[in-house]
């Protein structure tokens, strides 16, 4: 599953991903299998991106890295790195 996550991720089509688990796994999923994979991923990083952070970090390091994906169409994208040291 964590193969699945990592393509979905990365922006890998559907259609790629089916071919690529069908080579590697001898195992197909289907379409609607992958994108109820990317849905609960979906779901499940707004949540951690969301959640309540209760401690105090003293440290904060700031960063940025460009990011290329595929959401329908190639996007690139600013994304922010946050790291709190308690």
């Amino acid at each position: 599953m964590a193969p699945l996550a990592e393509m979905d991720v990365q922006g890998v089509s559907t259609r790629k991903i089916k071919a690529i688990t069908e080579e590697l796994c001898a195992h197909s999923f289907s379409p609607s299998t992958i994108s109820g994979i990317s849905r609960r991923l979906d779901a499940a990083l707004e949540r951690f991106a969301n959640r309540r952070l209760e401690e105090d970090y003293p440290y904060l390091i700031l960063d940025a890295r460009d990011e290329c994906g595929s959401l329908g169409v190639i996007v690139r994208r600013a994304v922010l790195i946050a790291i709190g040291i308690n």
